[in-house]
């Protein structure tokens, strides 16, 4: 991971195999990791010609900041899945003597259920009402 940063201002962690189109065509700038706001700020205005949004102290953001564990792949580990399954509300009570596969079937087995509830407790469209057929009678 190394800091880059863009006409924005902000400075993001990326891998320079992810970012190394970005850099060659202008989007983004490498930058050493001891910059100051201010030496940052210089170098958004020197490449891109302009100040960024604001010369504040940066954001540094990085793919771990969110708090928030990502779905994995498919054929990710055992335990990538755990983990994601425990972001999900899962305990490793729930999880212990399940393979990958199981975890992932689990997941999406409670997800398909989550859907459909949410599709039940929809409301009766507008115009209509339960007791429009007693009105018939």
């Amino acid at each position: 991971m190394a800091p880059f940063v863009g006409r924005s201002g902000v400075v993001m962690n990326l891998d320079p195999v992810v970012s190394g189109g970005l850099v060659r065509n202008g989007t983004l700038v490498e930058i050493g990791e001891d910059l100051s706001a201010k030496d940052v700020a210089s170098i958004v205005a020197d490449r891109f010609g302009e100040k960024p949004a604001e010369a504040t102290t940066p954001e540094v953001f990085s793919a771990g900041d969110t708090g928030e564990v990502e779905e994995p792949r498919g054929n990710a580990s055992r335990e990538d899945w755990v983990e994601y399954a425990i972001s999900q509300g899962k305990t490793e009570d729930d999880l212990a003597g399940l393979k990958q596969t199981e975890i992932r079937a689990l997941l999406k087995q409670e997800s398909e259920e989550t859907k459909e509830e949410e599709e039940t407790e929809e409301t009766v469209p507008a115009g209509t009402s339960d007791d429009s057929d007693s009105d018939n009678q």
